[in-house]
């Protein structure tokens, strides 16, 4: 038995189907297909696990479910694809809200941009830079207030 991979028990078991009319062969050759099964199987989930713990992004998790699904029953395959499942449905809600923010934060931004042209435009049609300096301070306030506030939306762990 110094088979050690999926592949040394395949070879194995190609072996013992050649020669299955010998002793225990055909037993053997079935226990070799067995533990390359169970290799393979081990690795699938191993890795699936792997995407599932680390910081995963949507396409991870999604290889992870596949690979948890086609597993079935196998281990507590079951479970960690319920887990999966709900970690994807969270990061898709995590990155929802954060679009939203994002886009609100250009629309703010676009909307500063109007507002200092107009100002700029009003300081020039009244002759009154003072009181347009004044508006575009505001302006800029309020649009730090808006950034700090988008960002935090943006940075909540889920």
């Amino acid at each position: 038995n110094n088979a050690v991979n999926e592949t040394d028990y395949l070879k194995a078991a190609d072996i013992f189907g050649k020669i299955t009319d010998y002793l225990d062969a055909a037993l053997l050759q079935k226990k070799c297909v067995s533990r390359a099964e169970t290799i393979q199987k081990t690795h699938l989930y191993e890795s699936a696990l792997y995407k599932m713990r680390r910081k995963s992004t949507v396409t991870e998790l999604r290889e992870a479910i596949q690979t948890l699904k086609a597993l079935g029953d196998w281990k507590n395959a079951p479970k960690q694809l319920a887990k999966a499942e709900k970690r994807l449905n969270n990061l898709i809600s995590k990155l929802r809200s954060q679009k939203f923010w994002l886009k609100a934060y250009n629309f703010c931004v676009t909307l500063f941009m109007i507002g200092c042209l107009l100002m700029v435009l009003a300081g020039v049609l009244m002759n009154s830079f003072g009181e347009a300096f004044l508006f575009f301070v505001i302006l800029s306030l309020a649009m730090i207030i808006i950034k700090i506030l988008i960002i935090h939306f943006c940075l909540i762990k889920y």
